[in-house]
């Protein structure tokens, strides 16, 4: 991973997606030069994998696969980029599964996230869907499982199924699912410091309702977000000095990272940057544990449960991966200042 951007998988992938966008933008007639870059792109990837010979394959392929996936998820029509996912899947587990290519990288952190892009770019086509609209309280329950980091399943052998019973049940009677189905971030009994609070610039990304998805990206960036900000409050419940040292983090980080429209004073970072503003300030609060060793087991457990629930979000239907949304969102009400009321997207 240290060397993936002088890989020949990489760059060539890299070159492929630059000419697309660009002929994307300017309209027309993809040219000759296209299809032959992209066929010599395939053939190096086809090439080291038949001389594997069975072998496991190095990281700088499955970097390659990654940044094919990526390309053909901007420039293919829907569907060629879970191709390049399953042949991801298939990579990663004869190396043992990602948590072992992770913890074995010497790479450090940062360069490992590159393993969320299959799962943010790739949108399963109808047929493959799990949780349809009578299942979005199951989805709900698997949600909060991965998001107290009870998974022990690699995400590449991470397969969903539904009960034969479906929930059918129509609008819930409050605004805030029952006290057994909801995930608190914070603890009642604390009397030492005041409860972790988010930023008001955050606000924004924490309402359900006032996104819209125009491409699967969009969404599935908004959720990985949400996501790793539950799952890491709640890892850090019983230490409302650490939660809030994470949500000043990414403050701070999405202050540096994004412009100000200057009339308005709005933040123009979007939610694919948002997305990444998370990752870099979960990857960062657990460096405050000081201990090398459990720093990067955190570290690893963070991106390792945030892959698996992406991979949920992908199984689940459109309506469904909302409600998934709306109720991170809630989640996130106990370190809100105005705690949401509408209880929307979960009716």
């Amino acid at each position: 991973m240290v060397n993936s951007l002088t890989s020949p998988f990489v760059l060539q992938w890299m070159v492929v997606n630059a000419q697309g966008l660009l002929i994307s933008l300017r309209g027309g007639q993809e040219p000759v030069s296209f299809f032959r870059r992209k066929a010599l792109a395939y053939l190096t990837l086809k090439d080291r994998l038949e001389g594997s010979r069975g072998e496991s394959l190095p990281d700088d392929f499955i970097m390659g696969i990654i940044m094919a996936t990526v390309a053909e998820s901007r420039i293919s029509p829907p569907g060629v980029s879970n191709v390049h996912l399953k042949a991801y899947e298939a990579v990663v587990a004869g190396r043992g599964g990602l948590r072992s290519i992770i913890l074995a990288s010497s790479a450090g952190p940062i360069p490992s996230t590159c393993h969320f892009m299959p799962y943010i770019v790739s949108e399963l086509p109808p047929s493959e869907l799990v949780f349809r609209k009578d299942h979005a309280d199951q989805a709900i329950e698997v949600l909060q499982f991965l998001a107290r980091g009870e998974n022990n399943v690699d995400p590449s052998k991470l397969i969903f199924s539904t009960t034969t019973t479906a929930t059918t049940q129509g609008p819930r009677s409050s605004s805030r699912l029952e006290s057994s189905s909801s995930l608190k971030l914070t603890l009642d009994d604390e009397d030492v410091y005041d409860p972790p609070v988010v930023s008001r610039a955050l606000e924004p990304f924490l309402q359900p309702d006032t996104w819209d998805y125009p491409r699967y990206i969009k969404i599935s960036s908004h959720f990985q977000a949400l996501f790793i900000m539950v799952s890491t409050l709640w890892k850090l419940r019983r230490t409302a000095l650490l939660q809030q040292f994470f949500l000043d983090r990414v403050h701070r980080i999405f202050v540096m990272s994004s412009a100000q429209d200057p009339s308005s004073g709005k933040y123009l970072l979007n939610l694919e940057g948002f997305s990444w503003v998370v990752v870099k300030a979960a990857l960062e609060v657990y460096e405050s544990f000081g201990d090398k060793e459990v720093t990067h087991a955190n570290q690893v457990d963070m991106m390792v449960d945030a892959v698996c629930a992406l991979k949920l979000l992908m199984v689940c239907c459109g309506s469904v991966r909302r409600k998934l949304i709306a109720f991170l969102c809630e989640c996130l009400d106990d370190v809100r200042e105005i705690p949401s009321t509408t209880g929307a997207g979960l009716r």
